[in-house]
């Protein structure tokens, strides 16, 4: 069954795709809640934007586990994006 620190690992890179510079993606704690089935993570990224400023944007990230596909589903989307 998938853990909680899967479905974070898997938020987090869903994060980084939308990043302007993922290779300096640095992430804090956040929340998480749900079930083996769906959950919901919260936190927040340090990265570097187009003009090389550290700045810190929001996440929020609801995905769940699809056992018949084995593969994860849902998205991550930063605030103000």
């Amino acid at each position: 069954m998938p853990t909680m620190t899967e479905a974070r690992l898997i938020c987090e890179g869903r994060v980084e795709d939308q990043l302007e510079a993922p290779a300096t993606a640095e992430f804090t704690d956040g929340t998480a809640s749900g079930t083996p089935s769906g959950y919901t993570i919260t936190g927040s990224v340090d990265a570097e934007n187009s003009f090389g400023a550290l700045v810190r944007s929001e996440w929020t990230c609801s995905i769940r586990y699809d056992e018949s596909s084995e593969e994860w589903r849902g998205g991550a989307s930063l605030a103000g994006s």
